[in-house]
C-alpha cells in the first residue's frame, strides 16, 4: 500500500534512486479530541504573533545577540537579514508555512508545545498518506490487528468497530498558501521556486506538492538547490523580479537552507542573499527564519513578553497555556534561571538543552545535560536554552521501518500545520489544518523521520469518556479485576 499510493522517501546514500516506504505505525494513536482542538484553536494566534514580531527586528536582533556570539548560524542569519534591510527590501509581503509541535504531557494533563517551525516544515503529503493507510488498515484488517493486540477501547467506536482517524487536511494546507502567495505576487505565468537539497531523500513529499499545485491551481514549479540558485538565478529590472532558467519566480519555498549543512561553501549563502533580494515572496523569509531559533521560543515565554506582539489579553492566555518552562542561559534570564540549572545539574533527566538548530539529532538529553551545563564557559551556552522535558503518556505499538516490524512502548508527537501571509504587521492570508504525527519508542530521545528516529503515524479522537482503556488486572485471591485506566 505504501509503494503503491506514494508513502516513500529516497533511501539515503544509494547509488539510484531507490525508493523505500516511509517508517510508519500500524494503527493510529488515540488523543482526545478536546486537546487537539485547543491547539488547532491556536493557528491563527500564532499567525499574527509571528508576522507582529517579523517587524520589530529590533527586538530579534537583541533577543539573538547572545546566541550569535555562540552560534556562526545565528550570527549568519542576522547578518543576511541585516544586508537585505540596508539594501532595502522591495518585497514586503512573506509566506510562513508553519507546524507547531505538540505532546501531551502526563505530569500537567496538558499539550505542551514542542516548538514552532517556520522553514521547510515537511511530511504534509505524506502524513495525509499515512492516515489513508490507517484509514484503509482499520477498515479492512481490523480483526488480524486486534488478533495482534493493537486495538483495544481506545481505538474502538462504542460498536466494537474500530474508530477512523479524521481526514488528514495538511496537504490541502501547504499547497493552499503557497497558491495564494502566488496569486498575490500577480505574475500567473510566474512559478514557485523549490529550493531542496542536493540528493534530496524527502522528493516524493515535495512532488505531490508540486502536481498538487499545478493540477489545482495551474501554478508550476521549479528546482533548485541553493547553489544552483546562485549559478542561475539573476535579478531583473529596479524592482529586483528575480528569475531562474529564464522563468519568472513567484515564490521561493525552502525546503533546504535550514541547517548549516546546506551552506557548504559561499555559493550556498550567494544564492539564499540573492532570493532575499528579491521582490519573490519568500517562504520562509529571513526574518520568519529567525523567528524559528530556540532562542525566540523562549523569550516570548518569558512573563509580559508576548503582550509587547499580541494585544488580546485572551490570546496571550491561550498561547501561555501550551508553553513549557524554558530559561535562558545567557545571564538574561536572572534568579529563576539560575535555580532552573541547579536542579538541571540534579535531576538532568527532567530537562533538555536544546541549540539553535532544526532537523533532529540536535538536543542533549539525561547526563549530557549536566555534563554541558558543568563544563561549557557562559559564551558557549549561550547558544542553548534549558527546556522542561515533556513526559508524553506511553503505549504500545507496532513501527515499520525498511520493512521489519518493531513493537514496544511507543511515545508521540503531534504537529499541527498553519500558514500565514504576512506584510507590515498585518496578516493578509491565513489557513489551518492538518497534522504530523510521529510516533517513536519510548527509549528514544530525539524525534525526526528523515533523521532516522521517528515513524510517521495519525490520531484517533476520543470523547472524554473514551481517554482509557479496559485493562486486566490480578485481584485478591488470583481473581481477575477488569480496570479503566486513564
Amino acid at each position: 500500500w505504501a509503494s503503491t499510493n506514494g508513502l516513500v522517501m529516497r533511501k539515503r546514500g544509494a547509488e539510484l534512486p531507490l525508493f523505500v516506504h516511509i517508517p510508519f505505525t500500524l494503527v493510529p494513536t488515540p488523543l482526545p479530541k478536546t486537546e487537539l482542538r485547543h491547539v488547532e484553536s491556536l493557528s491563527p494566534h500564532f499567525a499574527r504573533l509571528v508576522e507582529a514580531i517579523a517587524v520589530d527586528t529590533d527586538w530579534i536582533k537583541a533577543t539573538l545577540a547572545t546566541a550569535a556570539e555562540a552560534d556562526d548560524f545565528t550570527r549568519a542569519l542576522l547578518d543576511l537579514q541585516s544586508k537585505v534591510a540596508a539594501e532595502g527590501v522591495v518585497q514586503p509581503a512573506r509566506l510562513a508555512i508553519m507546524r507547531s509541535d505538540y505532546m501531551l504531557d502526563e505530569v500537567t494533563g496538558r499539550m505542551l508545545q514542542v516548538e514552532l517551525n517556520t522553514i521547510s516544515s515537511s511530511f504534509a503529503p505524506l502524513s495525509a498518506r499515512t492516515t489513508d493507510l490507517h484509514r484503509y488498515l482499520l477498515a479492512r484488517h481490523a480483526p488480524s490487528l486486534a488478533a495482534a493486540g493493537l486495538l483495544d477501547a481506545t481505538t474502538a467506536k462504542d460498536a466494537g468497530e474500530p474508530a477512523l482517524p479524521e481526514e488528514n487536511e495538511a496537504a490541502d494546507t501547504v499547497v493552499q498558501a503557497l497558491a495564494a502567495a502566488h496569486s498575490h505576487y500577480g505574475a500567473p505565468s510566474a512559478a514557485v521556486l523549490f529550493v531542496v537539497q542536493p540528493g534530496e531523500t524527502n522528493v516524493s513529499d515535495q512532488r505531490q506538492l508540486e502536481y498538487a499545485l499545478w493540477r489545482n491551481h495551474r501554478v508550476p514549479v521549479l528546482r533548485v538547490s541553493l547553489a544552483e540558485l546562485a549559478a542561475r538565478g539573476e535579478l531583473r529590472g529596479e524592482r529586483r523580479a528575480l528569475w531562474v532558467g529564464g522563468v519568472e519566480v513567484a515564490v521561493v519555498y525552502y525546503r533546504a537552507g535550514y541547517t548549516p549543512a546546506d551552506y557548504p561553501t559561499e555559493r550556498e549563502w550567494e544564492g539564499r542573499l540573492l532570493a532575499e533580494r528579491s521582490l519573490a515572496i519568500k517562504c520562509p523569509s529571513v526574518e520568519y527564519h529567525l523567528i524559528g531559533a530556540k532562542r525566540i521560543q523562549q523569550a516570548l515565554a518569558a512573563p509580559d513578553a508576548l503582550e509587547r506582539f499580541v494585544g488580546d489579553a485572551a490570546a496571550c492566555a491561550a498561547l501561555r497555556s501550551v508553553f513549557a518552562g524554558q530559561w535562558a542561559l545567557d545571564g538574561s534570564g536572572g534568579e529563576e534561571a539560575k535555580a532552573a540549572v541547579e536542579r538541571a545539574k540534579s535531576d538532568p533527566g527532567a530537562f533538555v538543552l536544546k541549540p539553535q538548530r532544526e532537523g533532529g539529532g540536535n538536543n542533549l538529553y539525561g547526563a549530557a545535560v549536566r555534563e554541558a551545563l558543568t563544563t561549557l564557559d557562559s559564551r558557549s551556552l549561550g547558544a542553548f536554552i534549558l527546556m522542561q522535558r515533556i513526559f508524553p503518556r506511553r503505549r504500545p505499538n507496532a513501527l515499520v521501518r525498511e520493512g521489519q516490524l518493531h513493537r514496544g512502548e511507543t511515545i508521540t508527537e503531534v504537529g499541527v500545520y498553519s500558514a500565514a501571509l504576512g506584510a507590515g504587521g498585518k496578516v493578509l492570508f491565513e489557513c489551518s489544518g492538518g497534522t504530523l504525527v510521529r510516533t517513536k519508542l519510548a527509549d528514544v530521545d530525539e524525534g525526526g523521520v528523515a533523521s532516522g528516529f521517528a515513524c510517521l503515524d495519525s490520531l484517533v479522537l476520543q470523547s472524554c469518556s473514551g481517554c482509557g482503556v479496559w485493562i486486566c488486572m490480578p485481584g485478591l485471591a488470583g481473581a481477575a479485576v477488569v480496570q479503566w485506566v486513564w
